[in-house]
């Protein structure tokens, strides 16, 4: 199963991970790409928080792991307060993941099965990776090393290891709450170990030990937390509202999951793999022969584990975000290189010789039958929508900064109705209320009255000096014009809210006037405030 057809140096493996990361990294350099996504315009804004002395959750609310802001603050620190800095953490996340990738492969299945495995899921990254600085992407390093150390744990028969496993499995729910496909196909692989080696302790002390290692990285998290007075908002917004928020109807999950399969490149050959890991497993199914095929593939039998494990848990909100499904990509590789393992190892061994001397290598035969068209595929299909997606980083966004940055002070706040924190970002300007972004008020189930009071007493308190209203381009907020919000209804049944906001529309109706000459073709409203009035009162 180590074997491969023909040597392939260290060397080329290392390169062929810088490449790989290389493609899909660089479309989004700052030098041309320089506005932030959405979300990712998010994690941006906190580290920078963060940098300035501020808390997570405390300061700004956001409901994704704390580890994701500490990553964006070191990133903006190494880049000088740029967006290399966070960049060059990309790259250094992403490449890694790759090496790892690529060792991991090799030791199941041989180098070729390897290197078709982890270009699978660069590939397919390219598509989700959603302009980067996404939760799952920074993930992915720690679900390849948890695999790692995995399947060193099963080679070496050491539950040692299984800490290591735990570990960077709470790195990942550091990250995001519902990365926890590894360590369940963990504890279930552990479990069918047991039953067949008739050893009924053992998966007690490997889920013992994973469950350790998983604590302590949260465990750190929530003590430094406790220390300084944030453990309640911390478990309010990464717990609660994260249960709230994949709290959706059956329907939709399946039709996340639906979309999976349509987004997911290679789709068919997964799924093709998959059921070839449950054919082999039962055909194995003999206490003998089952004993000696989870000593020898004990990857091939994690996998089918894992992959509806991890399908389950990236559809688990309900949403058709294509970065949801980055999770996925680990399980996706060892899948498809297992199909690539498989298909070499059905090659009679002359016939293998002579199809090495015909084609020199199977590098060769690898990227002419299957790893050419795909790539060809997705540099036709993909660099034309990223070209577009960098061009397009919308004009009227780049008018409104620049109108920001002209017309306002650096100590000026600025307050985006609706979720558009990345501006807050460009124009070097903090929001007045730790609700940066507004969605908490308007999540059916989670919002109440007393948040709204926060939020207008800290307008009242710090009153922004332009409040930009972008809810014609965001269906779930409520336009601040009164004629709009009368035509107004939501479009997501999920954020409805039930408070009140009459109070803030009145607050704006009482010291801000819109502006109309920002931009000719900007479909905001930006509401300026009127310094002759006194908003103390």
């Amino acid at each position: 199963m180590k074997r491969d057809f023909n040597p392939i140096s260290d060397k080329i493996l290392i390169l062929i991970a810088f490449i790989g990361t290389l493609f899909v990294l660089s479309p989004y350099l700052p030098l041309g790409y320089d506005m932030p996504g959405r979300d990712s315009g998010v994690f941006i804004y906190v580290g920078e928080q963060i940098l300035d002395g501020r808390l997570p959750y405390l300061d700004v609310w956001d409901h994704k792991g704390p580890l994701l802001y500490y990553i964006n603050a070191f990133g903006i620190l190494l880049g000088f307060h740029s967006h290399y800095g966070l960049w060059a953490i990309q790259f250094i996340f992403i490449s890694l993941s790759a090496l790892v990738s690529l060792h991991l492969l090799k030791l199941s299945f041989g180098k070729i099965p390897a290197i078709a495995g982890t270009f699978f899921w660069l590939l397919n990254l390219h598509i989700l990776i959603e302009g980067g600085n996404l939760t799952e992407m920074y993930a992915l390093l720690f679900q390849f090393l948890a695999i790692l150390f995995f399947l060193l744990s099963e080679r070496r028969n050491s539950l040692k290891y299984m800490f290591l496993v735990g570990i960077f499995i709470g790195l990942c729910v550091a990250l995001k709450p519902n990365i926890l496909g590894i360590a369940i196909a963990a504890i279930i692989f552990s479990g069918l170990k047991g039953i067949t080696i008739k050893d009924y302790y053992y998966p007690l002390k490997s889920t013992v030990i994973l469950i350790i290692g998983g604590i302590l990285p949260l465990f750190v998290f929530l003590v430094y937390f406790i220390t300084n007075g944030v453990a309640y908002d911390f478990i309010d917004q990464y717990i609660r509202y994260n249960l709230i928020y994949s709290s959706t109807p059956i329907y939709l999950k399946l039709k996340s999951i639906y979309y999976a399969f349509d987004l997911i490149y290679g789709i068919m050959f997964v799924i093709g793999a998959w059921i070839l890991t449950l054919t082999i497993t039962a055909a194995h199914c003999n206490t003998k022969s089952m004993r000696d095929f989870i000593k020898n593939y004990p990857l091939i039998i994690f996998s089918g584990i894992l992959f509806p494990l991890d399908l389950i848990l990236a559809s688990s909100g309900g949403r058709n975000y294509g970065h949801y499904y980055m999770t996925l990509l680990p399980v996706l590789s060892i899948l498809f290189a297992t199909l690539i393992w498989y298909i070499f190892k059905c090659f009679k061994s002359e016939y293998k010789i002579k199809l090495m001397n015909y084609c020199l290598d199977g590098v060769k035969i690898l990227v002419i039958v299957i790893l050419l068209p795909m790539v060809l595929y997705f540099f036709i299909t993909t660099s034309f929508s990223v070209a577009g997606n960098i061009y397009s980083q919308n004009h009227d966004e780049h008018e409104i900064v620049s109108y920001i940055k002209e017309n306002s002070l650096v100590s000026d706040t600025v307050l985006f109705w609706g979720a558009e924190t990345s501006l807050n970002v460009m124009s070097n300007r903090n929001a007045p209320t730790r609700y940066v972004y507004q969605y908490p008020l308007f999540t059916h189930g989670y919002a109440k009255q007393s948040m709204m009071d926060e939020f207008l007493q800290d307008l009242k308190s710090t009153p922004p000096k332009y409040i930009i209203d972008s809810s014609s381009t965001n269906s779930i907020v409520i336009p601040i014009n009164q004629s709009k919000r009368i035509e107004w209804s939501p479009s997501n049944p999920n954020y409805v809210s039930n408070i009140n906001f009459e109070d803030y529309f009145s607050f704006i109706e009482d010291y801000y006037y819109p502006l109309n000459n920002v931009s000719n073709e900007c479909h905001w409203t930006v509401y300026v405030l009127n310094n002759s009035t006194n908003t103390s009162g």
